[in-house]
């Protein structure tokens, strides 16, 4: 049964990272404009500190593009993991190079004395092109002893651990509460989950409130200055 093709290209991707969308950057303003409402709110209207400065502008403003910042990383982090390969595919890459090297060996073996009068020099081509032969011959012997890669789904989860570290450290700099909670019965989530809802979805990193309430969680262990205090008894 005929086996699936790697999908080496011989192409190198070269788009470059983007990040929020404008229509996910309304969104993390209104969200912001109503948790930051219910943070003063339930801090008795008149506590609500934002961060200690803020250089680009209104607090809306700032949380948005503090948040973009920082998630850049994640975005750019995703681009790398497009060109990650697989063994086959590195194989198919290997299998390409030395082929190339090959013929250009065989070409310069070939050349007539004519020819090489033409094209003096002092290097001895032919030997450089047998050597660079014999040691990709030696490289590709090593790939089937390279470790597994991971899956894609496991890169993701990693990206979006580390972003949302990254996001929820400055959710709570903005007096936003960062609670793992979400409830898909009665369709609540905590701003955090909310939060990384949007940026999550922009960035194709789809992903259930659920799925982002255990993200929280697993964050949190990472960083435990992102665990909320204890509530005052």
């Amino acid at each position: 049964m005929p086996t699936a093709k790697a999908r080496y290209t011989a192409r190198y991707i070269e788009s470059a990272p983007e990040s929020l969308s404008e229509k996910a950057k309304c969104k993390l303003r209104d969200l912001y404009r109503l948790f930051s409402d219910q943070s003063s709110s339930n801090h008795g209207g008149g506590d609500f500190v934002g961060p200690p400065e803020m250089p680009w502008g209104e607090p809306t403003d700032h949380f948005v593009q503090v948040i973009c910042a920082e998630i850049h990383w994640a975005a750019a982090e995703l681009q790398e993991h497009k060109r990650d390969i697989n063994k086959g595919e590195l194989m198919a890459e290997h299998d390409d190079f030395l082929r190339s090297l090959r013929a250009a060996l065989k070409k310069a073996q070939d050349r007539s004395p004519e020819y090489r009068r033409l094209y003096p020099t002092d290097v001895d081509v032919v030997s450089v092109l047998d050597h660079l032969v014999a040691s990709a011959e030696v490289a590709g012997a090593k790939i089937p002893q390279l470790p597994k890669v991971r899956t894609s789904v496991d890169k993701a989860h990693t990206v979006l651990v580390e972003m949302a570290i990254r996001v929820l450290r400055v959710v709570k700099q903005h007096g936003i509460p960062v609670t793992a909670t979400a409830d898909v019965d009665m369709g609540r989530a905590s701003p955090a989950v909310e939060i990384l809802k949007v940026i999550g979805d922009d960035l194709k990193l789809l992903r259930s409130p659920m799925t982002l309430r255990d993200v929280i969680i697993a964050a949190q262990k990472s960083a435990p200055d992102l665990v909320p205090p204890d509530p005052v008894k």
